[in-house]
């Protein structure tokens, strides 16, 4: 409860006045005609009252037991930090304050009900300045992709963020807002609490898929103190990484991207099995089959194996194996991608993307920014870009800022074929009739769910487009399997079915 040693004194002296007048009230007799009879021993009884009521009050009830004395300051190496007058933060509104001989600031946040709290000022996901977004509620959360923050204790209350923020001890003196921050400071990110303190193993727990949500999952069951076996199986030779980043910047290295180092796991006791594909799950026997051939048992298992960019309404499309025709979906994608520019050789490369969706258009704007680049085009079947996911409104509005900076568009359009020359794609021919010319091309165009290795279970229920049906708690019929990437086919409309559930929201279940 953080108001002040000397705001809380100020509110246990008005409660002690409160309960010397309630004592002597209720020590006092009434007279015949309703009024009380005050006399010396009614006052010394209704003090009495007021003494034990105000020691109730001040020694077991009140939220300024446990704080330290008026002169005790944390203990250690520590820079206070004067935030400025608290009568100059807004509620609801934060302000990011220098830390005196530290290149890193504070956040300091005044949220609506006035309490004050200081924590580390930038997002852990994008390194993006907190005060730059909003406060709701007790979270901060960032402009940048919406991960949010609880300033009571720097915990991350959404995704994409994996770590939390540092939180500052702070008083309040003469109205000033006083922070204390160690030093030197510490990193930015605050990693979350995994460890396992047992060897015993009594239950193991499979995660498939090592994607964001298959880490978010095992880092919360260890964070929940979940003692038991965990294994992560992922398909990527890869450790977990955070795949948006992908067609934000083709060269961006796979040791940037990487969320967890391999010292995490050893350190939590998280077994990885990477580069492994689970070919057959077998719900009533709890056990599953990989490419290796290794039969592995479980008590539990979570499937969150996300999708493959290989889908069969592009690949059908003639001519869609010819070189220059590319998919962004792991690192050797964008690599792949990158080395092609280089090998073209030109500097008017003309890109068409197909998709105008997140992948499309984040690769649109990242190419419009490459200087051998000289032409971009997007092709979507939509009437405007992020039609599905967004709307028409804000879809019209991304477009329309993607068009000044000189991407072209081709709108309520589908491709008929790709043609080439010597087997390196040239154009692109569209059902309106149109041919665009295309040096690069990019496929954005949608995901297909990997769950043929589950269609053989009795109680799962495979919709025809892959995706798994599910109760209200993500939970596969009667044979008990959890999914964090799962399609709400029979719950939401259908233009709402592609959007995916990868974050958990608890460790619950």
């Amino acid at each position: 409860f953080n108001i002040g040693r000397r705001r809380m004194r100020v509110a246990e002296t008005a409660v002690a006045l409160a309960a010397l007048a309630s004592g002597v009230a209720l020590a006092a007799p009434m007279g015949q005609d309703g009024n009380p009879m005050f006399g010396l021993q009614h006052v010394v009884g209704g003090i009495a009252i007021a003494l034990v009521g105000y020691v109730v009050f001040t020694k077991i009830l009140s939220p300024s037991k446990t704080e330290p004395p008026e002169e005790e300051e944390p203990k250690g190496n520590f820079i206070k930090v004067d935030a400025g007058d608290i009568r100059g933060y807004k509620r609801g509104t934060m302000q990011e304050i220098d830390v005196p001989g530290e290149k890193q600031k504070i956040l300091v946040t005044r949220l609506l009900e006035g309490n004050v709290f200081a924590t580390g000022a930038k997002c852990t996901h994008s390194a993006v300045r907190l005060v730059t977004g909003v406060v709701s509620e007790d979270r901060v959360v960032c402009p940048a992709h919406a991960a949010s923050f609880c300033v009571r204790d720097g915990s991350v209350t959404d995704a994409p963020a994996f770590d939390g923020l540092h939180t500052f001890d702070l008083d309040i003196v003469d109205e000033h807002i006083i922070v204390y921050v160690p030093s030197p400071m510490p990193e930015f990110k605050k990693a979350r609490a995994c460890s396992c303190n047992s060897n015993a193993a009594p239950s193991t727990i499979v995660v498939v898929g090592a994607g964001a949500a298959g880490l978010s999952a095992v880092e919360t069951l260890r964070e929940e103190k979940f003692d038991g076996r965990i294994i992560l199986i992922g398909k990527e030779k890869h450790l977990p990484y955070d795949r948006v980043k992908i067609s934000k910047s083709l060269k961006a290295s796979v040791e940037s991207m990487t969320l967890r180092k391999k010292e995490f796991f050893d350190d939590a006791k998280i077994e990885l099995m990477l580069d492994t594909t689970v070919t057959k799950l077998n719900a009533s026997a709890k056990n599953l089959v990989t490419d290796k051939g290794e039969t592995i048992s479980y008590d539990k298992v979570l499937l969150c194996t996300g999708g493959t960019a290989e889908v069969p309404w592009m690949t059908g499309i003639p001519g869609y194996n010819q070189d220059g025709i590319h998919i962004l979906r792991v690192p050797e994608d964008s690599k792949k991608v990158d080395e092609k520019i280089t090998a073209i050789g030109s500097d008017k490369i003309r890109v068409v993307i197909i998709g105008s969706s997140f992948i499309g258009m984040e690769a649109a704007a990242y190419f419009k920014q490459t200087s051998k680049i000289e032409d971009v085009t997007v092709v979507g079947k939509e009437e405007v870009a992020f039609e599905r996911v967004l709307g028409k409104d804000i879809g019209q509005a991304l477009m329309n800022m993607h068009s000044e900076k000189g991407v072209k568009f081709e709108m309520n359009a589908g491709v008929v074929s790709f043609d080439g020359k010597d087997g390196h794609v040239t154009s692109i021919k569209l059902d309106n009739g149109k041919v665009l010319p295309a040096d690069l091309v990019i496929i954005g165009a949608g995901i297909v769910i990997p769950s043929e290795y589950v269609k053989d279970n009795t109680g799962i229920e495979v919709f025809r487009d892959g995706s798994i049906i599910c109760d209200d708690k993500m939970m596969a019929a009667k044979v008990r399997v959890r999914l964090l990437r799962m399609f709400a086919v029979l719950i939401v409309p259908r233009r709402m079915y592609m959007l995916p559930v990868i974050w958990p929201a608890s460790s619950s279940g």
